[in-house]
């Protein structure tokens, strides 16, 4: 009968009796090793006290590689388990041994290995992560990280633990400051061939990004270009362009970073990325807020100009015309474009205007997207052929009606007082603003926003056009 065979109190209790004996303790350490494995043995393996049982071990016999790779292997699988992972860090001296075992360097691969899996599934708590920083983890895991930049295993269990630590935000700040973004972007480009590797460096960097004290720091790094190329030879891989478009929508959330992400020539990526996937809502939202981001910047909108991709949002309101949050992304989009006179033409041969009204009518109870068409086509109105295109489809009248039926949304209501101050300045679309309901609108809007000086000035422009 094989020790596995036996109960878990029993195994411990032979551990327990061969406690001066560490030949006679590798077997027992293999033994809940692999009962650690099924989930329903947590709990028995944590009542049974072979946890702290290990953690002795581990401390009396730190110069016996063979019987120290059996406990990690065993502490490992067993804090798998988010009530044993927890109980090792508040309960044991485990982290700080972990710890000094690596800081030795001296330590087999495999070993590294273990340990570094084991701090990895110790991460996932919260009060583990914070002790392990306390600890001076995270400059371990760099320094290991550097040491072994050629081992597969090891970079990919650290870039796990990595990954774990970055979703706390106070962390994923020391994880910055402390070095890790050198090692992180090596062990992409040596294993760029790895796609699971892959996924977890960038998932780390994505989560890294997600603090916006990280996200300068990351984009002005080489990881966009690093990025970028991986992106660019792993377009059939959802979940690699998944996780780039993620982490490009976190990096253009800095300006500093939109022009460096311009330069490199993402922008015709993204929007083949939109094309490739476009039934994918999650890769079409983080793709379509990457192109937002970008688009503030003058040089963007002119990439996106030249790579048509305005007529491919126009497509894919239409195909997405049910989607709330598709109509919200690409007329954000198109709300930035607008400004440039040298892409009038492409928003009305892509019909991007009947494009617009239709989502304020399909969406007419969703102020951001509402404020985002109205943006758009205040900025439209400067030009003489949209503008007229506007009021041939009706967009007046839709927007003053909308305006009307969302009166006490100030913050819409100030993007449409500037609508109807644009309006106002044409004789025809003025004229259209006064058989309408556009006048008596401007009196409540008077009334209403008494106290809001940006909407009044506007409004009282609109009314003094009017009287022209």
């Amino acid at each position: 009968m094989s020790l596995e065979d036996e109960s878990i109190e029993g195994i411990v209790e032979q551990m327990e009796l061969n406690i001066s004996r560490p030949k006679l303790l590798i077997n027992p350490c293999v033994a809940i090793n692999n009962l650690a494995l099924k989930k329903e043995n947590q709990y028995d393996i944590r009542k049974s006290g072979a946890l702290s049982l290990l953690v002795r071990i581990f401390k009396r016999y730190p110069e016996d590689p063979q019987l120290i790779e059996k406990v990690l292997g065993a502490l490992s699988n067993s804090s798998l388990d988010p009530e044993n992972s927890q109980f090792l860090g508040e309960n044991t001296q485990i982290i700080p041994l972990i710890l000094e075992l690596l800081n030795q360097k001296t330590q087999s691969e495999q070993v590294i290995c273990r340990s570094i899996g084991f701090i990895w599934n110790l991460c996932t708590s919260a009060s583990n992560a914070s002790m392990i920083c306390e600890q001076n983890g995270i400059s371990v895991l760099v320094d290991v990280m550097g040491e072994n930049a050629m081992s597969l295993e090891i970079q990919s269990k650290a870039l796990g633990a990595f990954t774990t630590l970055a979703t706390n935000e106070e962390v994923s700040s020391q994880i910055v400051s402390e070095g890790a973004l050198d090692p992180i972007i090596e062990a992409l480009v040596n294993f760029a061939d790895n796609q699971d590797l892959i996924v977890k460096g960038i998932t780390t960097l994505f989560n890294l990004a997600a603090n916006s004290e990280n996200t300068e720091p990351i984009g002005q790094s080489d990881a966009p270009e690093i990025i970028f190329q991986i992106f660019k030879e792993n377009m059939d891989d959802k979940r690699i362009v998944q996780r780039c478009s993620g982490l490009f929508s976190n990096l253009s959330s800095k300006s500093i970073n939109n022009i460096k992400l311009g330069e490199i020539g993402l922008i015709p990526f993204l929007i083949q990325s939109v094309l490739r996937y476009k039934d994918d809502l999650q890769i079409l939202r983080s793709t379509l807020g990457a192109m937002h981001n970008m688009s503030q910047e003058k040089q963007n909108k002119l990439i996106i100009g030249d790579a048509k991709g305005l007529q491919v949002i126009v497509v894919l309101m239409r195909t997405h015309s049910s989607s709330t949050l598709i109509q919200k992304k690409c007329s954000g989009i198109l709300g930035s474009l607008a400004i440039e006179e040298s892409l009038q033409e492409l928003f009305i041969k892509s019909e991007a205007i009947s494009a617009l009204l239709l989502a304020m009518s399909t969406h007419s109870r969703d102020p951001v997207l509402l404020g985002n068409c109205i943006v758009c086509l205040s900025n439209l109105f400067f030009f003489e052929s949209c503008r007229a295109v506007i009021i041939e489809k009706g967009g007046i009248d839709l927007v003053v009606g909308t305006l009307h039926e969302n009166l006490y949304n100030e913050k819409l209501l100030e993007r449409g007082a500037l609508f109807l101050l644009n309006s106002t300045c044409d004789p025809k679309s003025r004229e259209q603003i006064i058989k309408g309901e556009g006048k008596e609108l401007c009196n409540e809007l008077l009334k209403v926003y008494k106290n809001n000086s940006q909407i009044t000035k506007r409004i009282n422009g609109a009314i003094n056009n009017m009287k022209l």
